[in-house]
């Protein structure tokens, strides 16, 4: 066989495997518009935010999250 065509067997190998475990699905994503209010601004606080949410989980003490 040449390479090209092992290349072709192992992906489908691997797919059929895959489908056995894991099967696929058709998920339907409805993308919402903004709201009119939800500005640059608010989304830098949210960002911020998050941001700092991280920060805070990844502290063991609540002294390091002050700091």
């Amino acid at each position: 066989m040449s390479v090209g065509q092992l290349a072709a067997l192992y992906d489908s190998e691997i797919t059929t495997l895959l489908d056995e475990l894991i099967p696929a699905r058709t998920v339907t994503i409805r993308r919402r518009s903004s709201d009119p209010w939800f500005d640059s601004d608010c989304r830098q606080a949210k960002r911020e935010v998050r941001r700092l949410e991280r920060f805070t989980r990844r502290c063991d003490t609540p002294d390091a999250t002050a700091a």
